[in-house]
């Protein structure tokens, strides 16, 4: 990890740790290594307050730029009213088609 601002930590039902960084993302530590929630920029998942889940492993993330919902390799800002599809630039607005969001390594 990059940043150093740890602001909120879940630890999941699967043993996994979820880390929240003022001004760094999102973050999962598996015991192993630390991979990054990889979503567009545009979203503005910087800014994380805190974590929920729910089963089955349904993330909930609360950002400065909104409630987040990260599911199957998909993420959703729900704070956006009337959007199914957040993604703020052109080339991924669709309100059908939900921001993707996978997991690079550290």
């Amino acid at each position: 990890m990059t940043q150093t601002s740890v602001f909120s930590v879940l630890e999941a039902q699967n043993g996994a740790w979820w880390i929240g960084l003022w001004g760094g993302g999102v973050y999962r530590y598996d015991q192993v290594r630390a991979t990054r929630l990889s979503v567009p920029e545009s979203l503005g998942l910087d800014q994380v307050l805190s974590f929920a889940e729910e089963p089955p492993g349904t993330l909930w993330v609360g950002a400065v730029s909104g409630l987040y919902r990260q599911a199957d390799g998909v993420i959703t800002n729900l704070y956006e009213r009337g959007q199914a599809a957040p993604c703020r630039n052109s080339s991924q607005r669709n309100p059908t088609r939900p921001c993707r969001a996978s997991l690079t390594a550290a």
